[in-house]
């Protein structure tokens, strides 16, 4: 999951030209419960947050996240400068 939140988030970076964006990210609850909205400062700080939710599970270890970081901004630099033409 790191390798795939931190190949979006770079993507992003690189089409927007900026990590300065606001997210917000809502989920939806069951049951008669609020939503709950959760507000990241930067694309990437959502990124980060979503790969050590895997640390904090019990899912991965951390040198897993940081390999699959580098290894998502990697692709999605490769895809970028490769790949994706202006229209």
């Amino acid at each position: 999951m790191a390798t795939i939140g931190a190949s979006a988030a770079r993507t992003l970076q690189l089409v927007i030209g900026t990590d300065d964006v606001e997210v917000h990210g809502t989920w939806k609850q069951s049951g008669g419960q609020p939503d709950v909205t959760h507000t990241f400062g930067t694309i990437w700080a959502a990124a980060q947050e979503q790969s050590e939710s895997r640390i904090y599970g019990g899912i991965h270890y951390r040198f897993d996240q940081v390999a699959g970081q580098t290894a998502g901004i990697a692709v999605a630099e490769f895809v970028f400068a490769n790949f994706m033409t202006p229209q």
